[in-house]
């Protein structure tokens, strides 16, 4: 199993951000949730590939989240969304996390954004409709930038505490008891719980804050966000 390490350690090594192991014979990991005791909590979880069943709190307050148009085919500088991510491990591969905030979906209002406290579960556990999107993906390969496995919120709370939206701007963010779950993702952005979706689940908090900068090109970041591309 690989070792785990903390979020601002990754993001002070690896700051462009936005899975596997770290060499040798791969075991596959079981990301059972654990009893105080020892005990499964779950059914085995056969052929999860998330490194953790629990990221715990993660804390940065360096995150860069880059604007823009929420249509490549015809952009509207005033119709955008933020987007970041950042990987969750040393080594490579690397399980890796994405939050992108859509205005006009998901429960945040069009126009520009505002302080507010968004659900992530019903269209902000799909990735075709969030518009408070919080995604990860195990195994994440940087080269292809493709992971093994998807993973969608099904519980949990983001809130935007403030935000500049404007470049150069700044924002901060609070995820409260997010529970993420194996979920398989169409091209068109359709998302259904995986067959081990019960079992195969990850959970964590998060307090982030950076600035809010403009777009740099997806080849020079860490990790590349598949979301637009299959967001409606």
């Amino acid at each position: 199993m690989r070792t785990t390490t903390t979020f601002a350690l990754i993001l002070a090594t690896s700051l462009a951000a936005c899975g596997g192991d770290d060499g040798g014979t791969v075991t596959q990991i079981d990301a059972r949730r654990i009893d105080a005791t020892g005990g499964d909590i779950d059914a085995a979880a056969a052929g999860c590939q998330i490194s953790s069943p629990n990221f715990m709190n993660l804390t940065t307050t360096m995150a860069t989240f880059r604007r823009r148009p929420q249509s490549s085919m015809m952009p509207n500088p005033n119709v955008y969304y933020l987007g970041w991510g950042a990987l969750l491990e040393m080594g490579t591969p690397s399980d890796a996390l994405i939050i992108e905030l859509w205005p006009g979906f998901g429960g945040i209002p069009a126009g520009e954004l505002a302080p507010g406290t968004y659900q992530l579960n019903g269209d902000n556990g799909s990735l075709a409709n969030c518009g408070a999107c919080v995604y990860m993906m195990s195994n994440y390969d940087t080269g292809s930038g493709m992971g093994d496995q998807d993973y969608m919120p099904t519980a949990g709370t983001l809130t935007i505490n403030t935000v500049n939206p404007t470049v150069p701007g700044t924002i901060d963010l609070t995820l409260t008891g997010v529970m993420m779950q194996h979920v398989d993702i169409d091209a068109m952005g359709v998302t259904t719980p995986a067959a081990d979706a019960a079992t195969c689940t990850t959970q964590f908090s998060a307090q982030i804050s950076g600035t809010v900068a403009a777009p740099a090109k997806m080849a020079a970041e860490a990790v590349k966000s598949p979301i637009a591309a299959r967001h409606n």
